[in-house]
């Protein structure tokens, strides 16, 4: 497994170095610390059974998906990140996905980094914001623009997380349909972090253009 590298005062990503103030705030925040709880980034390829089998019992029940994941070296799972909040015990507080997504938008490419299935298995604690939070910090750490496609009721969990809505809302996106994708998939809202690779700054320069999204493939 790999865990947040340490900040450059040397402390360890494993509490809120980047957290904002209103989640410091939060009734919650000092019983995470005293918690201690963990954030560990595993790949596909590396899941253990018992964490495997939590991630998709848990899928199915949120998404009602019969679509497990199952890593393979042939496939996505196997290269995708998988990031969790577990506690001392090492049981799974919340978990989710981040993916290398590919978009291509004003006749250029950009490889950018895609959050999905984000499932807090302890419900109304926080645990889905602190992770969320990670996946963030994760993104600003290696430059990459975030990105997640949500449903509309969604939103505000996301803007008090710090991301922010893409205005023009689902018209700013379309999915590449191939044999990978789910006939009735459509992107939904979009909510980012902006990443060096300045994909935002150009959909915000020609709001009259859309990105094609190629997903469900192996990167």
């Amino acid at each position: 497994a790999q865990f947040f590298p340490r900040s450059k005062r040397g402390q360890s990503f494993r509490h809120q170095s980047l957290l904002p103030d209103h989640y410091q705030s939060h009734p919650h925040y000092h019983s995470f610390t005293i918690m201690n709880l963990l954030f560990p980034i595993v790949s596909g390829s590396d899941l253990t059974q018992n964490d495997l089998a939590t991630i998709n019992e848990w899928r199915k029940m949120e998404f009602n998906t019969d679509i497990p994941i199952s890593p393979k070296p042939d496939n996505e799972d196997w290269s995708n990140k998988f990031f969790f909040a577990k506690d001392p015990t090492g049981s799974i507080l919340a978990f989710g996905t981040l993916r290398v997504t590919r978009v291509e938008f004003h006749q250029k490419t950009y490889s950018v980094f895609e959050f999905v299935s984000l499932v807090a298995t302890v419900k109304g604690k926080g645990y889905g914001a602190l992770l969320l939070n990670k996946i963030r910090e994760y993104s600003i750490i290696h430059g990459k623009t975030l990105l997640g496609f949500c449903t509309s009721e969604l939103i505000p969990f996301y803007l008090k997380a710090g991301l922010e809505v893409m205005p023009g809302d689902t018209d700013r996106f379309t999915f590449h349909k191939d044999q990978w994708s789910f006939p009735k998939e459509s992107p939904g809202a979009a909510v980012f972090v902006s990443g060096e690779d300045g994909l935002i700054k150009e959909m915000k320069k020609h709001p009259e253009k859309i990105a094609l999204v190629t997903r469900h493939k192996k990167n």
